[in-house]
């Protein structure tokens, strides 16, 4: 449908928006098979579907074990620094006419998801024509009274954004504003950024969760799909729009679950070297030094070496925490490695000459790096060695005035 076409059909709804208060038997054939409740609130109705779908055995244990609490703070970037009850957690995601969002856009089916004793319950609000927002709007207010975490996939770029100016265009109160925002694009993002080929939900399902789904639709078909509906009104696609928008829910909440079992590491959960560097890296960003404790000794035990990077990370927390002995101690673990040796050279200097006032000790380092400097050169040229070179030439020659004047 092109743009001429939409707006021939807007302009067609709002004609006819009389005559499309009656219920018509079309309207209860579609709820009828898509299995659903008309809810009529004040307006035009929507079909409500509901569904469930139960945990596994082994998420039903680990959140048992968990007390049905969440806490991922590293990886929420502390956005979240108390464990958050699952009963407190509503599942948010949209169905829309566009991908790029704006006051063009409109959401056609609104999915939520709860956690409930034995599995996930959710609730998609169907709007068959246009102009039947408000009854699902003012329908859902009485489901959002005992939450207050909005549960996401980059809602905050879109979802949350685009039915937020939907109310205020319908002139509904926004029940959300009070609700704080669990946007799981981003914890995803810090946590496999480094070893997926994307953080797309579809792609974490696939690699992650090691599967993928059956006679699914490509979400990018999506508008035009119902598009397609509301010329024909054949459903057959809108079926296959609202089992992707249940199979996105339950997806949100295994991912959830699956980001606090990583973080935690409790209860035996396995979870790979990538996934524990990730944390590693987050507790150091966070400076969560116990956590940090804890995740080093995990490498250990696993005879894998911390990565070069996180330990130039952690040495200069360890700095600014003034914990000296351990930074060195990681300088020299990095300059033992072959890793990150300038880096170690300079910071070796700078401590024993600024920290200790052991200036031949300072002025052995600035050699050695001199000494590298050249060797590296011989081999390949290099502007940023260069660089290098002068600062530790000056530090040499400062060096050699402080130990000729005493």
């Amino acid at each position: 449908m092109d743009i001429k076409d939409k707006l021939k059909y807007y302009r067609q709804s709002a004609a006819e928006e009389v005559k499309a208060k009656q219920i018509d038997i079309h309207l209860v054939n579609l709820t009828e098979l898509l299995h659903g409740t008309l809810i009529e609130k004040e307006t035009l109705p929507v079909i409500l579907i509901e569904s469930y779908q139960a945990y596994t055995p082994d998420e039903s244990e680990y959140l048992a074990q968990k007390k049905s609490n969440i806490f991922i703070p590293l990886l929420t970037k502390n956005q979240f620094t108390k464990p958050i009850p699952l009963s407190d957690i509503l599942i948010f995601d949209l169905e829309t006419t566009g991908l790029a969002g704006g006051t063009g856009t409109y959401p056609f089916l609104i999915g939520f998801g709860l956690f409930e004793a034995g599995g996930i319950r959710t609730r998609q609000y169907f709007l068959p024509d246009f102009g039947r927002e408000i009854s699902a709007y003012l329908d859902m207010r009485s489901m959002l009274k005992n939450t207050s975490v909005l549960l996401t996939y980059n809602g905050k770029s879109f979802d949350y954004p685009l039915i937020r100016n939907r109310m205020i265009m319908n002139r509904v109160d926004n029940p959300f504003e009070a609700h704080a925002h669990l946007d799981l694009l981003h914890p995803a993002r810090r946590l496999w950024k480094n070893t997926l080929s994307s953080c797309s939900l579809d792609n974490i399902e696939e690699e992650i969760f090691l599967f993928g789904r059956w006679k699914d639709i490509d979400g990018a078909l999506i508008p035009s799909a119902y598009f397609d509906f509301l010329q024909t009104g054949v459903s057959e696609k809108i079926e296959l729009i609202i089992s992707h928008n249940q199979q996105d829910i339950f997806s949100l909440a295994r991912l959830l679950l699956y980001m606090d079992q990583t973080e935690s590491g409790e209860y035996g959960y396995p979870r790979s070297v990538s996934e524990v560097s990730a944390i590693l890296d987050l507790a150091v960003s966070t400076a969560n030094f116990d956590k940090i404790a804890s995740l080093m000794i995990e490498f250990t035990q696993r005879q894998r070496k911390v990565p070069a990077s996180t330990l130039m990370a952690y040495s200069l927390l360890l700095k600014r925490h003034d914990q000296w002995p351990k930074a060195v101690g990681i300088w020299e673990v990095l300059l033992n490695r072959g890793e990150e040796i300038l880096f170690s050279f300079e910071e070796l200097a700078k401590y024993y000459e600024h920290r200790k006032k052991h200036h031949e000790k300072a002025l052995e380092y600035t050699n050695r790096a001199i000494q590298y400097i050249d060797f590296i050169n011989e081999l390949k040229e290099d502007a940023k060695l260069d660089e290098y070179r002068q600062i530790f030439t000056h530090r040499l020659w400062r060096l050699n005035t402080k130990i000729e004047s005493r």
